[in-house]
């Protein structure tokens, strides 16, 4: 049972911050990676609601991730919500679980979403062949939109909002 909610927990982490950034250790990050992971770890923690639609193989699907805290929220291809309890604690030492020494970010530019200025960043990490680009308020240090590749045959949009982020009926 343990083990399946540890599993559920990494998959909607993953899918909420593009698959890439699970394990990534903010402690050892460098240079433009910090601004990531940084608004990685405010994502997981604050009240935030994740749009993604995922496209592998020419097949489409859509998540949809609530994270509140104490708890998280997730469903896929619009079928009934599913819960998981989650502290602060046990997402900060999910996202320093494991260390990619060769995760590669840089600054990009500076860029409107939705009206609110973000630096938008880009990353590659070798171990999934997948390159990203994050667009994270300038303002509130949160992602507000992410476009990732993944090894060719997988892409992700993923969008983010926060504030009146209430749990699923």
């Amino acid at each position: 049972m343990a083990t399946a909610r540890k599993r559920q927990l990494y998959v909607a982490a993953g899918l909420a911050f593009g698959l890439l950034l699970v394990g990534a250790n903010p402690l050892n990050a460098q240079g433009d990676c910090k601004a990531i992971l940084a608004a990685a770890s405010k994502m997981v923690t604050s009240a935030t609601h994740v749009y993604s639609t995922i496209s592998r193989n020419g097949k489409e699907h859509t998540m949809e991730m609530i994270f509140l805290p104490g708890v998280y929220y997730w469903r896929t291809d619009n079928t009934n919500w599913s819960s998981a309890p989650m502290s602060a604690q046990e997402w900060a030492e999910m996202l320093k679980s494991k260390t990619w020494t060769d995760m590669a970010c840089k600054y990009v530019k500076d860029e409107s979403v939705n009206g609110e200025m973000a630096g938008v960043y880009s990353w590659h990490l070798a171990a999934t062949g997948g390159n990203t680009q994050v667009w994270i308020s300038k303002a509130k240090g949160v992602p507000l939109r992410q476009e990732a590749e993944i090894e060719g045959h997988t892409h992700m949009s993923l969008r983010y909002e926060y504030g009146s982020v209430k749990p699923p009926m």
